[in-house]
């Protein structure tokens, strides 16, 4: 029997890896490790910390998942040594992202391959980041002995619904199956609702949305008669009229038993997901360019071109 990690940091990565779990290894030996650092808000951050916990399954050999605050942080190193002899080799590791803490457990565990999850949109900048790394190791990491390397392009495998920018042979199409498959029965479609999928977009990129004249918009586009704001889990400033889920937004007709007639969002790479599970009708608000740094909106463009090559309907917000 093969064995295989999983190593996640967000709710997205850790349904992704449940999904590669499913549809690739249901057989073997499959190990989770959980590494959330500390976020700044401590309300924030048990929040974060219950929705990756609720996630977790029963069909899991073991789950690794630590308490790491900011001294913990610096020394991984010894965090982690007890649970590097238990499990001191894989046949495949699945990751999420590549800060320090995963990187050291990737190069302390012999493998065979290594699989990226997705992480919403932001799997293009990782992947930018693997192809322009000169794999210097900084003096922090050696003083830490914190083995901090990315890996190297031609060694990583890719398991994603975006259209990345990656060799075909390394690159497989995530249709979320597996998570389809628990869509027993058809799901009633409230249509006289649309939902919005909010994000913390004022702290992440300096833009600020009128959330008044946004309803206006969305309800005149998709001639619905009321729309539910969703709140991003790690949003400083939520709306406090909308709803934070304790659950992945990717869960939300499993959850909420039923669905809207419309997903809306600004660019949250839930509406790409939402749209290969339940596939339904979805509304992208393209942000202008005006004011905003020069690298957010070349993010903001790719992400926006993602949408459209994938068919969802994209419109200006003016």
């Amino acid at each position: 029997m093969r064995r295989n990690i999983f190593i996640a940091s967000t709710p997205l990565q850790l349904l992704n890896a449940i999904e590669a779990r499913d549809r690739f290894h249901a057989l073997d030996e499959n190990h989770l490790a959980v590494i959330r650092t500390p976020l700044r808000s401590g309300a924030r951050m048990r929040h974060y910390r219950d929705l990756l916990a609720s996630m977790i399954d029963s069909d899991w050999q073991s789950c690794w998942f630590p308490r790491i605050n900011k001294c913990m942080q610096v020394g991984f190193r010894l965090t982690a040594t007890r649970y590097l002899r238990q499990i001191p080799t894989a046949d495949a590791i699945y990751v999420g992202s590549f800060q320090t803490a995963q990187c050291h457990l990737i190069n302390s565990i012999r493998h065979n391959q290594l699989v990226l999850l997705d992480d919403g949109c932001g799997i293009h900048a990782v992947l930018n980041q693997i192809k322009n790394s000169s794999n210097h190791t900084p003096w922090s990491h050696r003083l830490t002995f914190r083995k901090g390397n990315l890996p190297e392009p031609s060694s990583l495998k890719v398991f994603s619904c975006f259209d990345v920018d990656w060799p075909h042979s390394l690159l497989t199409r995530n249709d979320y199956r597996c998570l389809r498959r628990r869509l027993q029965e058809e799901i009633a479609v409230r249509s006289d609702e649309a939902v919005f999928i909010c994000q913390p977009i004022a702290n992440e990129i300096g833009f600020s949305a009128d959330y008044d004249y946004l309803r206006s918009m969305v309800l005149a586009q998709t001639k619905c008669k009321s729309l539910r704001f969703i709140n991003h889990p790690k949003d400083p400033n939520p709306l406090q009229e909308g709803d934070t889920l304790p659950y992945p937004i990717e869960l939300f007709g499993l959850q909420e038993g039923y669905l809207p007639k419309y997903f809306v969002t600004f660019c949250s790479s839930a509406i790409q997901t939402l749209k290969i599970i339940y596939n339904r009708p979805s509304l992208c608000l393209e942000i202008p360019s005006l004011n905003i740094p020069m690298n957010v909106q070349d993010h903001l463009r790719t992400i926006y071109r993602d949408y459209r090559s994938n068919g969802l309907h994209v419109i200006p917000y003016q």
